[in-house]
């Protein structure tokens, strides 16, 4: 397929998917690769819109030219502009850069049967491997091509330069020194306001250069005056400063342009001054979603297609589970729960300053992004004595409220090849064995009767039975049960190894029976486990 039958088989299907498309290639998944303006658009061989790419940030400048893919089906594209190739994934997944130190404006790329890459430099003929990623990385010979180089560097020269949004640029990098660097609040404005005084300073300079220019040639009045004009009006750059130089301009920035979802306060009790923040889960997932990245890791699961278990989406709770056997596309949650101090306090005034935190990632991303900062998201943020006044069923209930309209209404989001009704749910909860048993609603001291939340085995069986499979393990239908017994008759509590339900069991497709899995860095590290020797 050349490009002149791609348009032809975009307007058949009567959908914009692409601008300006400049080269293309077919991916071993039958998929096709464009290189478009500013992204890389992929649909499969039906035409379908799969995703589109358009570098690892919105403000990367990506230009993308020469495209290739391996024999893993990863995309490789040329980015001329920002002198590196990108490397992809077929979901769209960010890999790595291929790149080093002198490449300039790399364009044509091409791949042979053992992986072996080409590509075409502007500035040189250079050749260099990165063994970690392919298996080399060379130049091709461009002997006989030179009219048709020569050519693309003259329109390239003609090319015009892409306006740039300085605030945005200037705002995100103060907000890195800030977030990413540790630099203090206070300290980033004096930064920008001694920018500004360089910047006065030389527009200073530069006047009085000009007059004695003005002078020098003698410039009529008129012309004076519009010289004058231009040097005095507010560059685009000045005008950033001048916007972000207090802590106030940069927080009101960072809100109206990164995508800032507002925190809720709520209060539990009236009777007392205790209050807790909540992040609107619906409206994080709705941010997340409008990358499309992350879109398309929903819309095409990694599940093991061999029968390895290399995930959660692997095993058989998550085929189990209603709500993810009959939709593979649905949301999975991962939410997580601890306890920390803000400060260090000493002997028991540590209650008074132990903070409970709550966040999320989703599960459908790949094992090795979630492990990532920038893919945990905050849910909720709580005194820990709050929590234990009020009881998690209160604190949690704008979550739970959400997490309910998520399975049952889903959520919409809107892409180039129409809407989109996303459904989902907790798929796990992760936290110690301390903050799973309370948040879980079993016994939270280990030294009572039945201290398991997996099965009945007693205190003392711990220390001599290791094989779970002749253990009487809990159920869903003997946990409500005995929950209602214990609710009845508290002296049941240490008998079951309850104290009560999880608020989390009020969602259809989640309970804490079989979605709390054992924090193994605990249970190894802490010997819970002896290892062998």
């Amino acid at each position: 397929m050349d490009l002149r039958e791609l348009c032809k088989f975009e307007n058949d299907k009567h959908k914009i998917l692409f601008t300006f498309p400049t080269h293309l290639t077919e991916n071993g998944n039958k998929d096709i690769c464009v290189s478009d303006s500013g992204a890389v658009v992929v649909i499969d061989e039906k035409g379908v819109f799969r995703f589109r790419y358009r570098g690892i940030s919105q403000d990367s400048n990506f230009d993308p030219y020469g495209i290739c893919s391996d024999s893993e089906c990863n995309i490789i594209v040329a980015d001329m502009k920002n002198d590196k190739i990108h490397m992809i994934n077929q979901n769209g997944g960010f890999i790595c850069f291929l790149y080093y130190e002198d490449m300039k404006m790399p364009r044509a790329l091409c791949i042979d049967e053992n992986d072996d890459l080409y590509t075409h430099l502007s500035n040189s003929k250079e050749q260099f491997r990165n063994e970690d990623i392919l298996e080399s990385l060379v130049e091709v010979n461009d002997e006989g091509n030179g009219n048709q180089i020569e050519s693309d560097e003259e329109e390239m020269e003609m090319t015009i330069a892409p306006e740039i949004n300085f605030q945005r640029k200037l705002g995100i990098f103060l907000l890195s020194l800030r977030e990413k660097y540790k630099l203090p609040s206070v300290v980033i404005p004096e930064i920008v306001n001694e920018f500004l005084s360089m910047i006065d300073f030389h527009q200073a300079q530069f006047s009085q250069s000009l007059n004695e220019f003005s002078e020098s040639f003698q410039l009529n009045e008129e012309h004076c005056n519009q010289l004058k004009m231009i040097v005095e009006e507010k560059s685009q750059v000045e005008s950033a400063f001048t916007s972000l130089n207090s802590e106030y301009k940069i927080n009101k920035f960072a809100k109206k342009e990164l995508q800032y979802v507002k925190p809720l306060e709520f209060k539990p009790d009236w009777t007392r001054n205790d209050t807790y923040q909540y992040v609107p889960i619906l409206e994080t997932l709705q941010n997340l979603l409008s990358h499309d990245d992350v879109f398309s890791y929903i819309m095409n699961n990694h599940k093991s297609t061999d029968g390895v278990i290399r995930d959660f989406c692997d095993g058989e709770v998550y085929q189990r589970n209603a709500l993810f056997a009959n939709d593979p596309n649905a949301i999975q949650i991962m939410l997580f729960f601890d306890e920390f101090t803000a400060v260090n306090p000493l002997g028991h005034q540590i209650k008074n300053y132990k903070i409970g935190g709550f966040y999320m990632l989703l599960g459908n991303l790949p094992p090795k992004f979630r492990s990532q900062l920038y893919c945990i998201q905050l849910v909720a943020l709580c005194m820990s004595h709050t929590i234990k006044n009020n009881g998690y069923k209160k604190i949690l209930e704008p979550l739970i409220n959400d997490l309910k309209t998520l399975e049952t209404e889903g959520i919409n989001v809107s892409k180039s090849d129409g809407d989109h009704t996303l459904f989902g749910t907790v798929s796990v909860v992760i936290a110690d064995n301390l903050g799973a048993h309370s948040l879980g609603g079993f016994m939270e001291s280990f030294t009572t009767l039945r201290n398991c939340r997996f099965c009945f085995i007693t205190k003392a069986d711990m220390q001599r039975k290791f094989d779970c499979q002749n253990l009487n393990m809990r159920t869903i239908q003997m946990h409500t049960e005995q929950v209602r017994l214990v609710e009845n008759d508290s002296s049941l509590a240490p008998v079951y190894g309850l104290k009560g339900t999880c608020c989390l069991n009020e969602l259809q497709n989640f309970h804490s029976i079989n979605g709390m899995p054992s924090d193994i860095a605990h249970d190894l590290f802490e010997g819970v486990k002896l290892l062998p020797r």
